[in-house]
């Protein structure tokens, strides 16, 4: 079937959205409940743009939907940070913190974080959607469209998060949020 966009047959491009996203979830370094994630050491902040440290475990999220992840401190500065069995990326830029959706608005490939080796000196680490290599900053903004095309997709969705009483950052993993509301961001007092 041909959706007359591109010329591509649409059960190959689901094939290779399967296997970008099989790929992403492969690379990508999860994120589990805080109780399960072991810390090492990396990632430290000012460590330029680190791998995110890899830990085992299962996310669950709340009947409300919430899902407690890590404490603030355990994401650098200007770094990506994969929930592992969600569709989504925390991401930390100075002292805000955003829940992101990992699926590009462009044709809903699976978006990672550049390898830190791939990011130039003095930049902040995008998300790369592996398809057609649009991508995005740690806010979500479009900053290359496909194939290097200008800017033009819409920001990547975002969820709403909060600090919950243990100061773990809690996500509304339920749906993402249209739009750019307050509630999409948490500002950091004191951020380390």
């Amino acid at each position: 079937m041909n959706d007359g966009n591109d010329g591509h047959d649409l059960s190959r491009r689901d094939i290779l959205a399967v296997a970008a996203a099989g790929v992403a979830g492969a690379t990508l370094a999860p994120l589990t409940l805080h109780a399960a994630a072991p810390r090492t050491g990396r990632g430290a902040p000012g460590a330029g743009a680190p791998e995110a440290t890899p830990v085992t475990g299962k996310t669950v999220a709340g009947a409300d939907g919430w899902l407690a992840t890590v404490k603030p401190a355990e994401i650098a500065d200007n770094t990506f940070r994969p929930i592992s069995d969600q569709p989504i990326v925390l991401a930390r830029k100075g002292d805000q913190l955003y829940a992101l959706s990992t699926r590009c608005t462009h044709k809903g490939c699976a978006v990672k974080p550049q390898p830190a080796n791939a990011v130039p000196p003095g930049k902040d680490p995008e998300l790369v959607c592996p398809c057609h290599q649009s991508h995005f900053s740690l806010t979500g903004a479009d900053v290359k469209g496909p194939n290097g095309a200008a800017p033009t997709l819409r920001p990547l969705a975002r969820y709403a998060l909060r600090l919950n009483k243990d100061g773990l950052i809690e996500v509304n993993s339920s749906a993402p949020v249209d739009g750019q509301g307050a509630d999409t961001i948490v500002t950091l007092k004191n951020a380390t």
